[in-house]
C-alpha cells in the first residue's frame, strides 16, 4: 500500500474514533442548559442561524427572563431526530 494511501487510511480511522468519542460523551460535555453560543458551536451554525433555530416551534426552547436557554437532553434527543433517529445515552 502507498504511503498516501496508509495515512488516509490512518485520517480516516482517527476521525472515525473521534466522532465516536465526542457523540458517546458529548452529553458529559455540554451544560445542562445551552445557551445561544453553545448551540451555535456544537451546531457549528452562525449566530443568525441558531437565533432562527431557538425560535422554530420545534426546538426544545426554554424561556427564563428574557434568555433562551435548551436543556441539555432535550436538545441532543432533538439532534439524534435530525440525524435520522438512533439512540443517544
Amino acid at each position: 500500500m502507498a504511503v498516501s494511501k496508509q495515512l488516509k487510511k490512518v485520517h480516516k480511522e482517527l476521525r472515525d474514533s473521534l466522532l465516536f468519542f465526542v457523540s458517546r460523551n458529548l452529553s458529559k460535555l455540554l451544560p445542562l442548559f445551552l445557551n445561544a453560543k453553545t448551540v451555535a458551536q456544537v451546531l457549528e451554525i452562525s449566530a443568525g442561524e441558531t437565533y432562527q433555530l431557538l425560535h422554530r416551534k420545534d426546538f426544545p426552547v426554554v424561556k427564563i427572563g428574557s434568555r433562551l436557554v435548551v436543556p441539555k437532553e432535550k436538545f441532543l434527543a432533538w439532534v439524534e431526530e435530525q440525524a435520522g433517529g438512533g439512540h443517544h445515552e
